[in-house]
């Protein structure tokens, strides 16, 4: 971090002299220049251009064709290219895909982008152009930014040693302007969703932090990141979405700026195969830090343990996990340490004395854990799979069932074995919200276990029905370290029937994993994919064949998306997802009026199939629940005839349960293993859906027609039903017709069986009208959602009333005729 005076006009005859290609130019930008063809060979470093085919698909691999590729033999990583579209242009001189050994099926960065502050505001900075150095000792990448005025420059060099194991990231900022810049900052933003980031000092940040961090570090599933600064801490600022952390800013503190002045910035970008403390040795050795080892073997070994070394004042200093035959490895600048295991029985600690070059070995002991086995069966004595969530009776803490990993068990077989510390726990055992639950207490010790065979009846009625999760992530989404199998297992405990994969800008298939885990008749399923853009929101669909690549989302509007679906899929649904969440809500991008049911851009597209009326990160927000049904009223009374959905949204295993809400779908034949997208998706363009949440709804007009059907005459009959475990609760149930609240349920149609609510009530309507069911609980289901306020809901899709029998279906505001379910809304 060195600050020097430089005019402007010698800082840019500098710059000129530096010998490079011009790769590419834009608007406002440098002229370009010859370049020699790629590939570019030189120094044992290769710069060549990705394939028009794009690199090997993997979770987080973006780059595509005309994206820069660069290769030293250790590492490779890609830079955005000059290419046409918002999105793409978006990307432009980005780091956008690193791997070690060119394996970019490992990789999990989302992008790495130089940044600068300027009196504690973001300088808005774009892309002049990206070139090609070769008047160096190898060849390299250099981005150049600036502000619009021209006032402010960015210079960034990607310097990729040979066989090194990191990029040297090297940021000139100029002052081109005629007074000071104040406070300057200079640094990165960098997106790794997934998995979180560790530092010094600080450990894992669970909420949004800012700190003063030597460096920081990343583990992934094979591949680990670090960043290091060799010229002192920075500051540091981790951000967190409705996931978890996604990356962070890193900034370091130049003071101020004088006009024609500069001032640079070095860190080293870091990948390894390998666990956190690989990329920790190789973070702490590029800030000059000597090393010694903290090291051994734990015997006999646990089924996991993590090792933590702690400062004198119990600050963390690095955290790593055992191998499975008990090999743990830290590596630490000289000081003092307590080393502390944690592991299934308990913890171990030891106070170590670490000097440079040197290894240490504490004698640390995994304590024998205890076992809670355990056997779930429903009424009819088949095994069942199950959730257990396993909580501390005080004062036993909530055990750790793993590095990381939280209170909860799913088994796909329904029995099985936990390792728990010893101590009292409460243990809930649950299949999902067609069936009772069970609370046990147990005593554990590492001497005598505990076992508990629990018998869940299946006592909600569903018949004709199927319960539904079409918005499930897992590890094909950069957002998600859930394997396929684990989703597959979480999907089944939890009584899903049917799910669709939706990961983002993958088309994922579950078959494989339904088949390893023998689920075929517990659960169905289609492949998918969420069409994920940075520009317009998300967007389902489903089915989607295999065999075509994911839709196009960068550079693209809703058009384009959406008519690329219908062209390879003809059949398939298309999904807008979470249409008002802040910053990627379809709604919001397009500033849909739902009082007209037009929308502002011009780029907008309403030919969608079904809308995402609740998303599982909203369970928590009824109010929210409910502007969102008033909209989706709103958009039936103006002709809009969408089917309704409810779905997780899940990206974890754990606190954003899979099948909360679900979508119920009618069919003909209600086992699992036998319904195919086909029939769902057919169900869903009929609009023959129940959204759920705890509570299943029914509701019949005249005896015979459900959600999706309309039946002809002034005068209907509505028989309404409402059924629940006795863990949910039920308190209220409305009709809405119209958009307007009609009429709510007697206090004396309540009771305390299954059928909660039983309820017959008469209409007579004077014109065309939809019917929905609205019921809800007052109490939470505190015993699934331990630590939320979770309350329970449920809804109907409309049911059409034909009052005039004229065979055509008004829309109340505009008195036009209302589109069958197998058209696309207007």
């Amino acid at each position: 971090m060195k600050l020097k005076r430089a005019l402007a006009v010698a800082g840019a005859a500098a710059l000129a002299a530096l010998g490079g290609w011009f790769l590419f130019g834009g608007r406002g930008e440098k002229p370009r220049r010859a370049f020699p063809p790629l590939p570019y060979r030189a120094a044992g470093v290769t710069i060549s251009s990705v394939p028009s085919g794009g690199l090997a698909s993997g979770e987080t691999v973006q780059g595509l064709g005309g994206d820069y590729l660069v290769q030293n033999g250790k590492i490779a990583f890609v830079v955005g290219g000059e290419n046409p579209g918002l999105e793409r242009r978006a990307r432009r001189g980005a780091l956008i895909d690193l791997v070690a050994r060119g394996e970019f099926l490992a990789d999990e960065l989302i992008d790495f982008r130089t940044i600068a502050n300027v009196d504690g505001k973001p300088l808005s900075l774009h892309v002049i152009g990206t070139e090609l150095v070769t008047a160096a000792k190898f060849p390299h990448v250099r981005v150049e930014q600036a502000t619009q005025d021209g006032r402010v420059k960015l210079v960034t060099d990607l310097l990729a040693a040979p066989r090194s194991h990191g990029i040297r990231v090297q940021s000139e900022l100029t002052n081109l302007g005629d007074r000071p810049l104040r406070a300057v900052e200079l640094g990165d933003r960098t997106r790794w969703p997934g998995a979180p980031s560790f530092a010094p000092r600080l450990g894992f940040p669970k909420v949004g932090t800012r700190a003063e961090i030597p460096w920081l570090a990343r583990q992934g599933r094979s591949l680990s990141y670090a960043l290091a600064f060799p010229s002192g801490p920075v500051a540091a600022s981790f951000f967190f979405d409705r996931i978890g952390q996604i990356g962070q800013e890193t900034l370091a503190r130049l003071g101020d700026l004088p006009a024609g002045a500069s001032a640079q910035f070095t860190r080293d970008l870091l990948v390894v195969e390998g666990d956190l403390g690989h990329a920790a040795e190789l973070a702490l050795k590029a800030t000059g830090r000597k090393l010694g080892k903290v090291s051994g073997k734990l015997e006999p070994a646990p089924t996991w343990a993590r090792l933590d070394a702690l400062y004198p004042d119990g600050k963390p200093a690095l955290s790593v996990r055992a191998a499975d035959d008990g090999r743990y490895s830290l590596p630490l600048p000289p000081g003092d340490y307590l080393v502390k295991l944690e592991a299934p029985g308990g913890t171990d600690q030891a106070q170590v004395r670490v000097e440079a070059g040197a290894t240490v070995t504490p004698r640390l002991i995994a304590p024998e854990a205890g076992l809670l086995k355990y056997r779930v069966v429903s009424d009819t004595g088949v095994l069942l799979p199950s959730r257990l969530v396993i909580r501390g009776i005080a004062p036993t803490a909530d055990p750790e069932l793993g590095p990381g990993e939280q209170n909860v068990v799913f088994t796909r077989t329904g029995e099985g074995q936990v390792e728990l510390r010893p101590g009292r726990y409460k243990v809930v055992f649950t299949h999902g919200p067609e069936y009772n639950l069970l609370e046990k207490e147990i005593d554990v010790s590492s001497a005598i276990g505990d076992a508990v065979h629990a018998t869940l009846e299946r006592v909600v009625d569903t018949r004709g029905w199927i319960g539904c999760d079409f918005h499930v992530h897992a590890a094909p989404s950069h957002d998600s370290s859930v394997t396929l199998d684990d989703r597959v297992m979480s999907l089944v405990a939890e009584g899903v029937e049917f799910a669709v994969p939706t990961d983002h800008n993958h088309v994922t298939d579950y078959e494989p994993s339904i088949h390893r885990e023998n689920a075929q008749a517990s659960l169905g399923t289609t492949s998918g994919v969420e069409v994920t853009t940075l520009s317009w929101g998300h967007f389902n669909a489903f089915p989607y064949p295999l065999a075509e690549p994911p839709p196009p989302y960068a550079g693209v509007g809703p058009r384009e998306i959406f008519a690329h679906v219908r062209a390879r899929a003809p059949s398939a649904v298309i999904q807008v997802n979470h249409p008002r969440m802040p910053g990627v809500g379809y709604f919001n991008r397009i500033e849909l009026d739902s009082a007209t049911g037009l929308a502002a851009s011009e780029d907008s597209a309403l030919e969608f199939d079904a809308l995402e009326v609740v998303n599982g990160y909203d369970l928590e927000a009824p109010g929210f629940i409910q502007q969102s049904l008033r909209e989706y009223f709103a958009l039936l009374n103006v002709g809009r005839r969408y089917t309704a959905t409810g779905n997780s949204d899940s990206h974890r295993l754990i606190i954003n349960w899979v099948g909360y809400p679900r979508t119920y779908v009618r069919v003909a034949d209600d086992r699992p293993g036998s319904v195919g997208g086909a029939d769902v998706a057919q169900a869903l363009a009929r609009g023959q859906v129940v959204v759920a949440n705890g509570i299943f709804p029914v509701i019949l007009a005249n005896g015979t027609a459900g959600p999706g059907d309309t039946v002809t005459g002034r005068r209907v009959t509505m028989d309404i039903e409402a059924r629940a475990p006795r863990w949910v609760d039920v308190s209220s149930a409305e009709l809405w017709v119209n958009g307007a609240l009609i009429e709510s349920a007697p206090r004396r149609a309540f009771n305390g069986g299954t059928r909660r609510l039983l309820w017959r009530t008469e209409l007579d309507l004077e014109e065309d009208a939809w019917i929905v069911l609205v019921v809800r609980g007052e109490r939470p289901m505190s015993s699934v959602f331990v630590g939320r306020r979770v309350l329970p809901f449920a809804f109907t899709n409309p049911l059409f009333v034909d009052a005039n029998e004229d065979g055509v279906l008004d829309a109340p505001e505009q008195k036009s005729p209302m589109p069958s379910a197998s058209v696309a809304p207007p």
